[in-house]
């Protein structure tokens, strides 16, 4: 997996804290509340057009937007990449991570049903590699900032709030059901 574009790297930015730490909120609130309606038909791909969706959405309209109307330089995007490369592997690992822990508790799910302790459990897990993830995300955009202007750095301030609102309201509708 090549992780040298724009979007890659605008998305480390943008969706380290805002999009990808809606996920330790979701998974607690499956496991307090049941699965269906919060990670169940809004979470998981192929199983109805929840919240969640909208929040992936906005995230990909703003990368999009951001790349077509404040492309990055060469020089931006050389160093970039270079900051990129030397996090891939541990990049490859938080995906890897995070995509275990959420096949682990849809199958877990599906056997025990939300109430179960190694539901909770798996629950847990997902938070974790959310947290270890944004970490991640945060020591990166850390190095890339410096790399951009300040118009491009607005830019992106004004996608994680829009980013951060649709969370907010994903997590509030989930807790309605």
């Amino acid at each position: 997996m090549k992780i040298t574009s724009t979007l890659a790297i605008v998305s480390a930015l943008v969706l380290g804290a805002a999009g990808f730490t809606a996920i330790p909120a979701l998974a607690k609130a499956s496991s307090e509340t049941g699965v269906t309606g919060v990670l169940g038909d809004d979470f998981f791909p192929g199983q109805g057009h929840g919240k969640f969706r909208e929040v992936m959405r906005t995230a990909m309209r703003h990368l999009l937007n951001f790349r077509h109307e404040t492309p990055l330089s060469d020089e931006q995007k050389q160093k970039a990449r270079a900051v990129m490369e030397s996090h891939r592997s541990e990049i490859q690992a938080q995906i890897e991570k995070g995509r275990d822990a959420r096949r682990s508790m849809l199958g877990l799910v599906k056997t025990s049903g939300p109430d179960d302790t190694a539901v909770r459990e798996a629950a847990d897990k997902i938070g974790n590699a959310a947290r270890d993830r944004a970490l991640l995300f945060a020591k990166v955009a850390r190095e890339i900032r410096p790399l951009l202007t300040p118009e491009q750095l607005k830019r992106i301030e004004t996608a994680r709030t829009e980013i951060e609102s649709e969370v907010d309201a994903a997590i509030a509708a989930s807790a309605k059901q």
